[in-house]
């Protein structure tokens, strides 16, 4: 026996507390070190690192360090304080931390901290005493956009407590116009979005009611009623936006679509079929080089399914070729009364000469914008670009921040997310276009090293060694992440509705997750159904399923999909989530989607068309268990333990002319999970089919 063996359990107690203060403080000195060693070299992203890592031990020493920086951030200031705040919301969310932090937001008061307000107060919107947070939601005393960005954060957090704060804030509690109304309201509508799947919640449908009634008072704003029915239409799942109370009236008594939509928001902006309903639009163009590749077959044919009349595809050789058609299209369609602007993107990004800010949609301004967009023409070819170049990189969240930046007036050069005037001024309405993942954005920065190291350019994928002090750092929004977690930022209290078009090598999810922050629709042109992969899904779960014996057990799923409608799983609401991949052999890593992740089930429901009735192949791949559905009926059961390997299974089947449901199964004992599908013909080759 081990001397340890024989000490008492309180002792061994000890013991162990004390390993695991010193592992912590260990880590903390860890980060700390790393911390110091980059915060104040020039790369933005490299200090975002040292911010992460320190951020990230979730020490208290750790929080008072992030706050001095951002009370004295380096340049650029503003969005290093935007990266600390997130930080800080991701990190720091334990009850333990909710004192220091409500101290941080009442030391940062000014307007311009609401995105600090947003982060700050997620420890306190988590925890079981709510009392002042809604205190000083309630509070007049309080800036308008700070009551606003905490009113979020519950929204966030899906706190149904915030519902009797709705149902004050729709009724006599507010004054009867100014910023505080605007605000609060609209912040109102999001917290029934995020409830949305728990309508039964004390309070949800009262709150809805008063959310809705607002819709027929004189004397609320149109903007805030725009916003109201872009958020009621999200929360109801339906397609279109009307205004009309009486509509949704009906539809909270159903609580489910009804047959019919009341008058829909006039004027609406239409660009490759997606139709918006705001009147302030920004068209954001990839102008990347890349942008010159050819369209493929694939390409082509989902493109001409779309609003294709009056599109010269004669002269239809490149996706830029593409792009400028329907844009063209778009403009010509705008009302007189509408405003636009629109912003190309490559390395930089700027708006149109022809819209410096967002112009009346007068024949002048519309004709001078076509004719700037006609005068794009390929620049020299390279090795890497043989189709010629156009303004080089992906610069997206460039182009979005100019989005956000525009009025009719002058560009709001500073904390755009709550500038009164982009409210009342801005866009309210972003259609994106783009064809490849973000490499680049404004944030770049030189700095020094000792050389020696390999450096990539990611548009053309060159190495080389770097020499020492000619090193040049890409910026913080060149990550997707920190990419989305700004747009957000951005439209926290703009409410603006955002578009998604996606082609390409474009990230699919990408675009889809933009088009939800901005309550939009995304669209794919080409990706879905490319190399015969099933690369869009819609995934439920997970199902409890304790073995394998368990697998087999029916669940909802298999009664038949209702896509707009929960399935009850632990007797909570769960709806389907929307899903893509991107990789070679179409593999969904499910661990990345759902929790819990072991000793589970879940279903994924994809919508494949063929044009005639197929004699086809399924090539499946599964971790663990797998059993498939074609059309309701069961292809194929696998219920075994193994780690996935594409193709695996093969099963033939037979598609019938048209849409066909694909419903896969896949349970999980331990470890990985994930599956993947792809549809060839009977001979195994490729098959040319769609999906939605």
């Amino acid at each position: 026996m081990s001397r340890r063996a024989g000490m008492p359990l309180a002792v061994l107690v000890v013991l162990a507390a004390a390993t695991l203060v010193r592992g912590d403080e260990a880590a903390y000195e860890k980060a700390l070190e790393r911390y110091e060693a980059v915060i104040d070299r020039p790369p933005i992203a490299t200090r975002l690192g040292g911010i992460r890592a320190l951020a990230a031990t979730r020490d208290p020493r750790a929080l008072a360090v992030l706050a001095g920086r951002y009370a004295k951030p380096r340049v650029p200031k503003d969005h290093e304080r935007y990266l600390i705040a997130a930080a800080i919301g991701r990190s720091f969310t334990q009850a333990r931390h909710v004192e220091s932090l409500a101290k941080l937001r009442r030391k940062h008061r000014k307007t311009e901290n609401a995105w600090l307000w947003f982060h700050a107060a997620r420890a306190e919107a988590c925890g079981k005493d709510l009392a002042s947070l809604l205190e000083t939601i309630r509070s007049s005393k309080t800036r308008p956009f700070l009551r606003a960005a905490l009113l979020e954060r519950l929204a966030a957090e899906g706190r149904e407590e915030a519902l009797p704060l709705v149902s004050e804030l729709a009724g006599e509690e507010l004054p009867r116009k100014g910023l505080a109304r605007t605000l609060l309201l609209e912040s109102a509508a999001s917290v029934l979005l995020a409830l949305r799947d728990v309508p039964g919640a004390p309070g949800y449908a009262e709150a809805a009611r008063s959310v809705v009634d607002l819709l027929a008072l004189d004397d609320v704003e149109a903007r805030t009623k725009l916003v109201i029915a872009r958020t009621l239409a999200r929360t109801f799942r339906v397609d279109r936006v009307t205004t009309d109370p009486v509509f949704w009236r009906r539809m909270l008594a159903a609580l489910e679509p009804v047959a019919t939509i009341g008058e829909t928001v006039p004027g609406r902006p239409r660009f490759f079929g997606l139709e918006a309903a705001g009147s302030r639009v920004v068209y954001v163009l990839d102008l990347s080089d890349s942008m010159l590749d050819p369209l493929t077959d694939r390409e082509q044919a989902d493109a001409k399914r779309v609003e294709a009349d009056g599109i010269d595809w004669a002269g239809i050789r490149s996706r830029f070729d593409l792009a400028r058609a329907y844009l063209k299209q778009s403009l010509e369609g705008l009302a007189p009364d509408v405003r636009f602007m629109v912003i190309g993107f490559g390395d930089h990004a700027e708006p149109f000469r022809a819209t410096k800010r967002l112009e009346k949609a007068s024949s002048g301004h519309v004709q001078a914008a076509i004719r700037e967009l006609e005068e794009i023409e390929p620049g020299r070819v390279t090795r890497k670009r043989p189709y010629g170049t156009l303004r080089g990189a992906t610069n997206l969240h460039g182009a979005l921040l100019r989005a956000f930046q525009a009025t009719s007036r002058k560009r709001i050069d500073d904390y755009e997310h709550v500038d009164e005037g982009g409210l009342e001024d801005g866009c309210d309405t972003i259609f994106v276009f783009g064809d490849g993942r973000p490499n680049e954005d404004d944030f770049a920065a030189g700095d020094r090293f000792d050389g020696g190291r390999i450096t990539t350019d990611t548009e053309t994928g060159k190495t080389a060694e770097a020499r020492p002090g000619s090193a040049r750092y890409y910026g913080p929004y060149r990550a997707v992440g920190n990419l989305l977690q700004d747009v957000r930022r951005m439209n926290l209290f703009r409410k603006a509705e955002i578009h998604t078009l996606a082609m390409g090598e474009a990230d699919n999810d990408l675009m889809r997750r933009l088009a939800d922050l901005g309550l939009g629709r995304y669209r794919s042109i080409g990706f879905l159904g490319r190399g015969s992969r099933v690369n869009a899904w819609w995934i439920v779960g997970p199902y409890r399923a304790t073995d394998a014996k368990a697998w087999g057990r029916k669940e909802a799923p298999e009664d038949g999909v209702a896509l707009a409608l929960p399935v009850t799983i632990g007797g909570k609401p769960v709806h389907w989530r929307r899903v893509f991949t991107s990789h070679a052999a179409g593999f969904v890593n499910l661990d990345r989607v759902l929790v819990p992740r072991n000793k589970v089930c879940a279903y994924a429901f994809a919508e494949v068309f063929v044009e005639a009735e197929t004699k086809a192949r399924l090539e499946i791949g599964s971790d663990d268990g797998v059993r498939v559905w074609l059309n309701d009926a069961v292809v194929h059961t696998n219920f075994v333990t193994r780690g996935w390997k594409a193709a695996e299974d093969e099963v033939d089947v037979t598609f019938a002319k048209g849409w066909n449901r694909l419903l896969v199964k896949v349970c999980e004992g331990g470890g990985a999970w994930g599956f993947s599908v792809r549809i060839t013909d009977a001979d195994g080759g490729a098959l040319d089919f769609r999906m939605r």
